[in-house]
């Protein structure tokens, strides 16, 4: 189970090192993450409907989506290599320059 930060971001550096892809993608990183905790508790998490999947979060130790963007955003802070391309490094800027301004009306 996936309750615990460090161990969260331990397991989305893993995947981001073995899923290059998903360094530019949280939903495929999330994705990741699912198959991994559901592997932890003997259930293909991907195969049920995404509704269900949001019930039973705790139940099945399922880190949030924004968890999982959280750590991602620590593990690439830490280990540069794992950025994501340049665009979507640009676009992440901007929109974080777009949530300081809304954040300051």
């Amino acid at each position: 189970m996936r309750n615990d930060l460090k161990t969260t971001t331990d397991l989305v550096k893993e995947i981001l090192e073995e899923k290059p892809e998903t360094r530019s993608s949280d939903n495929l990183l999330y994705i990741e993450v699912t198959k991994r905790c559901g592997e932890e508790v003997g259930c293909n998490i991907c195969g049920f409907p995404f509704a269900d999947v949001l019930r039973y979060m705790s139940k099945w130790g399922l880190p949030s989506m924004e968890t999982v963007g959280r750590c991602r955003r620590k593990a690439q802070l830490l280990y540069p290599e794992l950025a994501a391309t340049s665009e979507v490094s640009e676009f992440r800027a901007d929109r974080q320059e777009e949530f300081r301004e809304y954040g300051r009306r």
